[in-house]
């Protein structure tokens, strides 16, 4: 969140379009992100009650029926997506949400659940928790500010670069504190495949 925000306010302060609107752009952009950290939440749960099951360890969708999971769920993509309704919602916003969702369900659920596919399971969380929403806010709100990126696109293309390398190192460090777990589970994460100490080594 932080790096998103400090982009929003870089935007604003580059911005020549003297808004009124800009701290609802901002509440709406929190809530939609307080949206989208409920939904992968839930969903990474959903995804994770067998491999938990065996790990004994708790896992709240596991815990509640099944209808009560789409209840759940439903409403949170809801307070995701609906605020980009009013912040602006163009096909290219609406490609990168429908990404992003997509993303959640083909890292999580079989038969694709990438996180076990070793490096491509890296690659995919650093993309949807770091990437796409840096893309989609740099987007977004260069348009709702009339910003004009086109002499920007370097000074983007390293912070993207950088918010990768960031996304990767944090899911590498997430996977190495649930090592021993994921391993009893039989979940082929990265770290497990790799070996913890190859790992910590790289």
């Amino acid at each position: 969140m932080p790096p998103l925000l400090v982009i929003i306010y870089y935007l604003m302060s580059r911005s020549s379009y003297q808004s009124p609107d800009w701290y609802q752009y901002i509440l709406l952009f929190l809530l939609s992100s307080i949206g989208f950290g409920i939904m992968g939440y839930l969903i990474n749960d959903w995804a994770d009650i067998k491999e938990n099951s065996l790990q004994q360890r708790p896992n709240f969708m596991g815990s509640i029926p099944a209808m009560w999971r789409y209840v759940l769920t439903l409403p949170a993509i809801a307070v995701a997506v609906v605020p980009w309704y009013f912040l602006l919602f163009d096909k290219i916003v609406i490609a990168l949400l429908s990404i992003q969702i997509l993303c959640y369900l083909v890292y999580s659920f079989y038969p694709f659940r990438i996180k076990e596919r070793g490096m491509a399971g890296l690659l995919l969380d650093a993309i949807y928790a770091h990437v796409l929403p840096a893309v989609l806010v740099i987007y977004a709100f260069s348009q709702l500010g009339h910003v004009d990126l086109t002499m920007g696109f370097l000074g983007c293309g390293i912070l993207l670069c950088y918010l990768a390398v960031v996304g990767v190192r944090n899911i590498i460090m997430h996977q190495q504190k649930d090592f021993e777990d994921d391993k009893n589970a039989g979940t082929k994460t990265f770290v497990v495949s790799s070996g913890l100490r190859k790992t910590n080594v790289l």
